[in-house]
């Protein structure tokens, strides 16, 4: 995924550096090449909805803090690799569900059930790669 430059939804056709990611008190965060003292954060960016809140939403790049209520931060987490940890962890949130690419790369999306939300997308799956 790139990290654009300025926030943003995320996505795999980015002009910008790779997205360098990383935990920050329980929240990931993704690394400033500007080295601003508020650090970007990945949000998955749910709908409000009759009854509460959408299980579907596309991930974004935010400094601070988003307005939307229904934006979650938290439940990020790294799985590694059940064969051996030494080739890398996956990403994953609250262990359900799964990450998509829609509009033909341009937005990378996180779904509960693959189909809700956008129906134009491809199941994808992010993994760490070692950075030196």
């Amino acid at each position: 995924m790139s990290a654009g430059g300025g926030g943003g939804p995320a996505s795999l056709l980015g002009s910008g550096t790779p997205a360098r990611f990383y935990f920050y008190q329980g929240e990931l965060a993704v690394h400033d090449p500007d080295d601003s003292s508020f650090p970007y954060r990945l949000l998955i960016n749910t709908i409000p909805a009759a009854g509460g809140c959408t299980n579907f939403g596309a991930l974004h790049f935010v400094q601070g803090t988003s307005t939307n209520k229904c934006a979650s931060y938290e439940s990020f987490q790294l799985q590694s690799n059940q064969q051996d940890s030494q080739l890398g962890a996956e990403l994953v949130f609250n262990f359900t569900g799964g990450f998509y690419v829609c509009n033909s790369g341009a937005e990378v999306w996180y779904k509960i059930n693959s189909g809700d939300g956008p129906s134009d997308c491809v199941p994808i799956r992010l993994y760490t790669v070692p950075v030196y």
